[in-house]
This record gives C-alpha cells, sequence and structure tokens, in this order.
C-alpha cells in the first residue's frame, strides 16, 4: 500500500468521517500491525508519531523521507490549495505543499513536491 493512501485515509477520516486523532492512530497502528499488507512501515510510524504529539499524519511522513534522504532541505509552501472556503471561493489558503530539495543538482531533477 502506497503511503500516499495512508495519507489520503487520514485526510478523509479527520475531514469527512470527523474522526478524532486517537481514533485515527489507533486503525493506523492496526494496518501497520497486518503483516500481510506491504506498506513503509518506518514512513507509517513516522507519521503516527506526529499525529500522536498533535501534528499532522503527512507531516511527519514528508519528515520521514526528507530525514531518510537526507535532503538538505525542507520547504514549505503557504496559500496553495488545501481545503474548500465556503465564504470566499472555491479553496481556502494554507500550508500543504512541502518541496523538497533532495542535494546539489540546483534544477527540477533534484525537487519532489508533495501535496496533503
Amino acid at each position: 500500500m502506497p503511503t500516499i493512501v495512508l495519507c489520503e485515509l487520514v485526510w478523509v477520516l479527520k475531514r469527512a468521517y470527523r474522526y478524532r486523532s486517537p481514533e485515527i492512530i489507533d486503525i493506523l497502528r492496526r494496518l501497520v500491525a497486518v503483516r500481510a499488507l506491504e506498506l513503509e512501515r518506518p514512513a507509517a510510524e513516522a507519521g503516527i508519531a506526529m499525529l500522536a504529539h498533535g501534528g499532522d499524519f503527512t507531516d511527519g511522513v514528508v519528515r520521514h523521507e526528507a530525514d531518510r534522504t537526507k535532503c538538505d532541505r525542507l520547504h514549505e509552501f503557504p496559500g496553495y490549495m488545501c481545503e474548500p472556503d465556503r465564504g470566499s471561493g472555491p479553496w481556502r489558503a494554507g500550508t500543504c505543499i512541502f518541496h523538497l530539495k533532495t542535494g546539489g543538482t540546483g534544477g527540477a531533477a533534484g525537487d519532489r513536491a508533495l501535496r496533503d
């Protein structure tokens, strides 16, 4: 199971079904415990740890990947489309895009964008 699927699961449980973090953490821990399920357990555990400490699951996953790949920079770009704003238009500004610079390439080859 790709890690992004876990990120989306957390988003849906939190936003659509209004689950609280402890409930989501329990669900994620159960999924991680299923040995027949192939997933990147260290990334999932990092996301769970971040969520357990009041942070965002996806931020924990991104931080894990940045540490794992020894990224020299981790930037977040606030103001991108994150969630609907029922008052002033289709999207509300928020912080949801992370830019990982993976080394001295200086160009697009070393860049990745992840969206929450």
